[in-house]
């Protein structure tokens, strides 16, 4: 999936607007601190693609959206771990930058933490590739 135009604008957007001004937790692989912004879009990437995935193009794009003007309403208060909702599924998308656009999907981990699990809900690991990054950072200044 491959988000472009105005879609790529509109995800980036949101990846500003729930960006905090507090420090990332988020290591890269050498140990160094991500960006937080760099942080909040590939989540963003992860939970628009996820959405519509599990719902379609047009009404996961809806359902994403939707969701991020509620979020972002109120950006302190977090998702409560949860992107979305299949069913009666409570699913929460966790999405990593695949900087290597061949190193195989099964290389890696879905790691979640302690205090985020919950017994009610589904994780899916999301890998967004570093060419769909490369695009992003044409339309948001990092």
């Amino acid at each position: 999936m491959e988000f472009t135009g105005t879609a790529a604008e509109l995800i980036a957007e949101n990846a500003r607007e729930c960006t905090l001004d507090t420090a990332s937790k988020i290591k890269d692989g050498n140990g160094k601190q991500t960006s937080k912004f760099r942080s909040n879009l590939a989540g963003q990437i992860g939970e628009a693609a996820g959405q519509i995935y599990l719902h379609g193009p047009v009404a996961g794009m809806a359902r994403y959206c939707t969701e991020r003007k509620v979020r972002n309403a109120d950006k302190y208060r977090g998702d409560g771990g949860v992107d979305a909702v299949a069913g009666a599924v409570k699913v929460d998308f966790k999405t990593t930058l695949r900087f290597a656009k061949n190193a195989a999907p099964e290389k890696f981990r879905l790691a979640v933490r302690p205090h985020e699990r919950h017994t009610d809900t589904t994780y899916v690991m999301i890998l967004a590739d570093k060419i769909g990054y490369d695009h992003f950072s044409e339309v948001v200044s990092i």
